[in-house]
């Protein structure tokens, strides 16, 4: 009746466990790094490979253990592999020769000394060993503080859930039958077996718990950033913008804001293509890049038109910055793409100034912008005296008319 009931529980397990790696393996899905499909079906393989041990244990012979410990040990570099590629880690080539030369060793041992306490002492040697090895990598990812920690924490008990199922079944091939000369008993490895389905599935839902965060994290950067040339967005780098103005304004700080435009970029689309005018652009988003400094904030406003704001940088700090990225760009190489030239606007809140909003920035940027572009592009612009944003907007409207 026990052995009926255990075996019961044991297809249970095998069936919920198959069902549940499969679905995962399906539902998943991160572009460009995901490796969700990698250790699901690596839960599957080695429920797979357990059932079959389980039933074969005490009739096995070199192809049916080849196999099991073959397909155990494929099963969990999957596992291990499709951690490296979720966080973007290099796998250790290293750990696949010495797996081999291990395989073949145990191998040569069973033809030795052929007996179910080999086929199981090497299996879970063979587990415990990867289990070790794949903890470390969840633990290391632990580290980093903007990381879910349930969710690894999670995966990492199910983790040492599965390590210490190897463990015991090591322990008992090991002490209790070789070492002690009792006989191997299916019902105990049944039930370790049946204890090393609820660590799989606790294993499998950490780590669907970090792909989901995963997932969360890559819909935020999508929707918060250019898919051309991986700067801000327009909506990204107003809620930057207001941020900044709001700190600005509490700290009494200066900040400056530049807008960029590419002089007559319609014409390198019309004579060159889109695929040349998506190149210029992306050209300008490095250059962009590589003349800021880490606190400035840079986004794509629109078609051709960048925008950065510089916060810290006062009125001669400002025309440093636009000096810098004139000379960028006149130095830049332009390999495969037509060269092309920027026209600047920049505006910016003086030290103390409480009164400006970005709307308010954006309209003086916007007026300085036209004024370089009036006085023959390849230039920048810039307010050069600082008055309450009412009269700076008058005047600067009253000049263009």
């Amino acid at each position: 009746m026990v052995n009926f009931i255990l075996l019961g529980a044991f297809f249970g397990c095998f069936f919920v466990l198959i069902g549940f790696s499969a679905t995962l393996s399906h539902v998943i899905k991160i572009p460009g790094g995901n490796g969700s499909t990698y250790w699901a079906l690596g839960a599957m393989l080695a429920t797979v490979s357990n059932f079959t041990l389980s039933m074969v244990l005490d009739h096995i012979h070199i192809v049916t253990f080849a196999l099991t410990l073959g397909s155990s040990y494929l099963a969990l570099m999957l596992v291990y592999w499709g951690v490296c590629i979720s966080e973007m880690k290099a796998s250790k080539r290293s750990l696949f020769i010495a797996g081999g030369v291990y395989l073949v060793f145990c191998c040569l041992l069973f033809l030795y000394m052929p007996s179910p306490v080999v086929t199981v002492f090497c299996r879970s040697s063979v587990q415990a060993a990867m289990w070790i090895i794949i903890l470390r990598e969840i633990l290391l990812t632990g580290k980093d503080k903007s990381r879910n920690k349930i969710a690894i924490q999670i995966a990492a008990l199910g983790t040492l859930f599965l390590l210490v199922s190897s463990g015991l079944r090591f322990y008992d091939a090991y002490f209790n039958v070789f070492m002690a000369g009792q006989t191997i008993s299916n019902t105990r490895h049944q039930l370790m077996y049946i204890g090393s389905f609820f660590g799989w599935i606790i294993f499998l839902f950490g780590q669907m718990l970090i792909q989901m965060e995963k997932m969360e994290i890559q819909t935020h950067l999508n929707a918060m950033h250019d898919a051309l040339t991986g700067l801000q967005n327009r909506r990204a780098i107003i809620q930057s913008a207001e941020r900044e103005i709001a700190l600005t304004k509490r700290n009494g700080q200066p900040l400056a804001v530049a807008f960029i435009d590419i002089d007559y970029f319609k014409n390198i689309n019309d004579q060159y293509g889109h695929d040349q005018g998506d190149q210029a652009l992306c050209a300008m988003a490095n250059i962009l890049r590589r003349t800021s400094r880490r606190v400035d904030l840079i986004g794509r406003y629109g078609g051709e038109e960048f925008c950065v704001i510089y916060p810290g940088v006062d009125h001669a700090g400002a025309k440093m910055a636009g000096e810098r990225l004139l000379a960028a760009v006149r130095a830049y190489p332009f390999e495969g793409i037509p060269r092309f030239t920027i026209s600047i606007g920049l505006a910016l809140v003086p030290a103390g100034e409480k009164a400006f909003s970005w709307d308010q920035l954006v309209h003086l940027a916007d007026i300085e912008l036209y004024k370089a572009k009036q006085a023959g592009r390849d230039r920048y612009a810039i307010l050069e005296q600082v008055v309450i944003p009412e009269q700076a907007a008058a005047s600067a409207t009253s000049a263009m008319a």
